[in-house]
Parts: C-alpha cells; sequence; structure tokens
C-alpha cells in the first residue's frame, strides 16, 4: 500500500557500552555485525557512521552526541578522524589507484608526512 504511515523499528535497545550485554568497541579492535537481511545492520552502521541519525534515541561517539543538529563540519570531522568505512561496493575513486584511495583521508588529514603516509596504507 503506497502511502501508508506504518514506523519501521529497525533497532531497538541497542547499547555498545561497558556494563551492558554488548561491551564498547575499543580502539584497534575489528567487529564483525552480522545477522538477517532487513535486520537492521546497515542502519546501525550508518548511524554508527554519522551518515543518518535516530528518530528516537541517541548516539554518542567519542563523548560527544550525534544528532541531526549535529552540523555537517563536525560530522566531516569526525568521520575523517575516527571513522572508516569500506563498503560493499567500495566506491573507490575510479581514476586512482587501491593504494592512492586508501591514502586519501589521511592526505586530507594532513597529520602524516608522505612517507608515512604511504608506509600505512602499504
Amino acid at each position: 500500500m503506497v502511502g501508508r504511515d506504518d514506523k519501521v523499528q529497525a533497532l531497538k535497545s541497542l547499547t555498545l557500552c561497558e556494563g551492558n550485554e554488548f561491551y564498547g568497541i575499543k580502539k584497534g579492535e575489528f567487529v564483525i555485525i552480522r545477522g538477517p537481511s532487513g535486520g537492521g545492520k546497515t542502519t546501525l552502521l550508518n548511524m554508527l557512521g554519522t551518515i543518518d541519525s535516530p528518530s528516537e534515541g541517541e548516539i554518542y561517539i567519542l563523548n560527544k552526541q550525534i544528532n541531526k543538529k549535529s552540523s555537517d563540519d563536525f560530522l566531516s570531522k569526525l568521520r575523517l578522524e575516527y571513522i572508516g568505512f569500506v563498503f560493499q561496493s567500495f566506491n573507490l575513486i575510479a581514476t586512482m589507484t587501491a593504494l592512492e584511495n586508501v591514502e586519501l583521508p589521511m592526505r586530507i588529514h594532513n597529520k602524516l608526512s608522505s612517507k608515512e603516509i604511504t608506509k600505512r596504507a602499504t
């Protein structure tokens, strides 16, 4: 039925912090998110990646609340400095090599030397 007003609840009562069933994600950890199709995995990743914001509830990353009022500049800086994405369809810049694609965020961030960037990307 087109135009339905039914709400879809993708995530419910999800907490990723100390003292809960699911512990917080610590620096340097690799985490897998798995579940059935339609289970909310992409929604969760989009929220953690600051691409989407919740219609209800709260998201805190690095003790800062992320919501619809968060500025684009703040979210862009957060993604540049702390959040990495590996997309299912890769989304690489076609005119660049794979190595150059990996180096790009570090070059934009401008905190490492060119030699350090290439070593880290390799």
